[in-house]
């Protein structure tokens, strides 16, 4: 970025980095979200794995 700049576009740029931080941010946080749904999602297959399995060791006996 050239140093010989006016201060206007200088605002615009501080304008736009605010920008794409918050996007960032935004992301970011989507991506955290998905993967706490993933976890959540996982565990949930796990204990239905494990109910399903001890349900049929129960009704084997």
């Amino acid at each position: 970025m050239p140093r010989n700049r006016s201060k206007q576009s200088l605002t615009a740029g501080s304008s736009n980095t605010t920008l794409s931080s918050i996007v960032s941010t935004t992301i970011s946080f989507d991506l955290g979200r998905r993967r706490l749904d993933q976890k959540r999602v996982v565990t949930v297959s796990r204990v239905v794995a494990w109910a399903t399995s001890v349900g049929a060791w129960s009704f084997s006996k």
